[in-house]
């Protein structure tokens, strides 16, 4: 590992699953610590398990688990057995961190409860994201990511003018809780290293969202009118919208703020007519005459490259973007000329680009230095270098279904 990353000699312990959990930790290794992350023998994760155990091992092939996993060291341990539970105590007594994102009874019910992993090491930082927190009347409740998204409210929001809410299309929830997860573990890292003591994070997954749409919050409760669902518009801004253009399905953004950008925009679709509109002037104007406003936009762009598109209004200072498929960013030549994208080899699949870190730090830059481990990898290395066990050792406990280096359960969904 790299000695100079900043979080380098940090030893975290991932019992995550799913996305929110693994990507908060693999934001951890990214920077140095080493993640070992811990697999049941018996249970897989959902992102492994979904398509089911077959003999090509299709188990190690998901991409979403394979993209959030990665600088991490991976092993088995059945922690709801005797032996697997004073193995883990035993790693956890030379560790830094424990990650988890089980509902708050789990932990408890394994007998690895805060008071016994701080009994097994004063210093240990233990991070529980679960959906609703740790205390409350919905403590126990199950979470996943669309119903997060509906109980913190920005479903709610999400929407056409008129229409029912709407679930947004990709988990934003586990990309916010990861964000906060991570930073809460640096913080709380900074804070054991001046006082000395170890400490608990209780993150809730509903309250991160929440503070997302603090404004709306604070306006229902100001007035007692919940905010309605505007589609793409936006208050203040006039165009504002996804606009056909060419090739066919291509769409770009357009958000224009002010007169000035407006003024700007007419000169660009040719429209100098509509700056010398008095009733679109302003921007409360053109929002009342927001169906012809956005009608002329439209018919601009219809003609018109996307790409080719957003050059001419970015050149004229208008915000303009492409909105970009999955297809398309995998091929921006802004994101591979940052070096966003990294070249990650892994068995079973090969070589492949994956979103590499968002944070780049000058002195001390993210290494990628681990593709996601193979179910399993690292179980004898861990066990032999960490707790000192020797092969027999290690091979009664496998022996025994308390480790493997593959799965047990056959057809775990």
């Amino acid at each position: 590992m790299n000695a100079s990353a900043p979080l380098a000699g940090q030893r975290v312990l991932d019992l995550t699953a799913w996305q929110a959990g693994p990507l908060s930790t693999m934001i951890l290794g990214d920077f140095g610590a080493e993640v070992i992350k811990i697999e049941a023998p018996q249970r897989l994760d959902g992102w492994r398990g979904g398509a089911g155990l077959t003999a090509d091992k299709m188990y190690e092939r998901n991409p979403i688990w394979n993209a959030v996993n990665r600088s991490k060291l991976g092993i088995s341990l059945d922690l709801a057995s005797d032996e697997g539970r004073r193995l883990f105590l035993g790693l956890v007594a030379d560790a830094d961190v424990v990650v988890e994102n089980f509902t708050p009874r789990v932990m408890d019910k394994l007998g690895l409860g805060y008071d016994v992993l701080r009994a097994a090491n004063p210093r240990i930082i233990v991070a529980a994201l679960s959906g609703f927190g740790q205390t409350g009347p919905w403590r126990d409740y199950s979470a996943f990511a669309f119903p997060t998204e509906e109980v913190s409210g920005l479903a709610y929001l999400t929407g056409a003018r008129g229409g029912p809410p709407t679930l947004i299309g990709a988990s934003v929830t586990d990309a916010m809780v990861a964000a906060m997860g991570a930073f809460a573990v640096v913080a709380a890292i900074e804070r054991r290293a001046r006082c000395g003591e170890g400490d608990y994070i209780d993150l809730s997954q509903i309250e991160t969202l929440t503070t997302f749409i603090a404004g709306e919050l604070v306006q229902a409760t100001r007035t007692g009118v919940d905010p309605e669902r505007v589609g793409n518009d936006r208050p203040g801004s006039c165009p504002h919208g996804l606009y056909r253009c060419l090739p066919d399905g291509d769409r770009i953004a357009i958000a224009v703020r002010d007169d000035d950008e407006w003024h700007r925009l007419c000169e660009v679709i040719g429209r100098t007519d509509l700056a010398a509109d008095r009733r679109l002037a302003s921007v409360a104007g053109r929002v009342v005459d927001r169906d012809r406003v956005d009608a002329a936009v439209g018919a601009w762009t219809a003609n018109v490259d996307a790409t080719d598109a957003v050059d001419r209004l970015q050149a004229a200072r208008i915000p303009a973007a492409l909105a970009a498929r999955s297809s398309q960013l995998a091929m921006d030549e802004q994101l591979w000329a940052r070096e966003f994208y990294r070249i990650i080899d892994r068995d079973e699949v090969g070589a492949h680009p994956y979103p590499g870190p968002v944070v780049r730090l000058a002195a001390t830059p993210a290494v990628i230095e681990r593709p996601a481990p193979l179910y399993g990898q690292h179980t004898d290395e861990v066990l032999r270098d960490l707790l000192g066990l020797d092969d027999d050792e290690i091979a009664a406990l496998h022996a025994a279904g308390v480790t493997s280096n593959e799965p047990l359960a056959q057809d775990w969904r």
